[in-house]
């Protein structure tokens, strides 16, 4: 069962049956963390492995947008 919590901004899995647990990131969960580092002046964020993203690099870029944004032409 998938469920997404908006207390932890985190997406997780749970089997009643098992009692097992999976949690995990995605881009939406991601941009959250990048934007609470930002907001309390910490240096970055933490992501144990990337090696699940998607080709072209969603987790990643949702990462940089944040902590990276390009600035607009004036």
């Amino acid at each position: 069962m998938l469920i997404e919590s908006d207390i932890f901004s985190k997406p997780f899995l749970f089997n009643p049956s098992t009692k097992n647990l999976i949690s995990y990131d995605d881009s939406f969960s991601l941009e959250e963390k990048a934007s609470y580092a930002v907001e309390h002046g910490l240096g970055g964020v933490e992501m144990f492995d990337a090696t699940g993203d998607t080709p072209d690099s969603q987790l990643m870029k949702s990462v940089r947008k944040v902590l990276l944004p390009r600035k607009k032409n004036s």
